[in-house]
């Protein structure tokens, strides 16, 4: 080999670590987080589960009544082996059969038997969680009221109704996982 030659090869082994040392250090974590294993929440199958609540009346003359709900909870699986972090599961659009979308403000969906915990929770690997999605309770006339568990809009019956068949979408955010629908 000529002095050259080295001198080439050593230019170019130079060159190419400060390369690497500039694209690495600006961009590392970016590398790091792409090539990273993610959380992976896939949607599974329905429940639907019946439970009793008390409904106390308007006025004092009419006694409490024992009425029955009906829940329709959607599973959640954490198909990874890594743990999801502060997932939130958002109700972002409702499109009716005919392809009318439901004017509404994007809400979180409440987690199954997590009323007060906040709209948010962790699901650890291999996990199953639910959500509770539709309520079907029947009011103090005997009628069935239908709506979406969005507690931040349950104010807003034009929002939460469920009146017919309709096509939902459901974004699911976490810490560490990017969105899914």
């Amino acid at each position: 080999m000529t002095p050259e030659s080295c001198d080439i090869i050593v230019a170019t082994s130079t060159f190419l670590a400060t390369l690497a040392a500039i694209v690495f250090g600006c961009f590392g974590d970016k590398i790091k987080d792409s090539l990273a294993e993610k959380p992976k929440i896939i949607f599974g199958g329905f429940v639907k589960t019946s439970q009793n609540y008390v409904e106390i009346p308007a006025t004092a003359s009419q006694p409490a009544q024992l009425n029955q709900c009906e829940i329709y909870r959607l599973a959640l699986k954490n198909d990874s082996k890594k743990s999801a972090k502060a997932v939130i599961a958002e109700l972002f659009e409702i499109t009716d059969t005919y392809g009318h979308v439901r004017d509404l403000i994007p809400a979180p969906f409440q987690w199954t038997h997590q009323h007060l915990v906040g709209n948010f929770r962790d699901i650890a690997p291999g996990q199953s969680v639910f959500l509770d999605l539709i309520q079907s309770c029947r009011t103090f006339q005997n009628q069935y009221r239908t709506s979406f568990v969005v507690p931040a809009l349950s104010l807003n019956n034009n929002m939460i109704m469920a009146n017919s068949n309709c096509f939902v979408k459901v974004k699911i955010y976490g810490d560490n996982r990017r969105c899914g629908q």
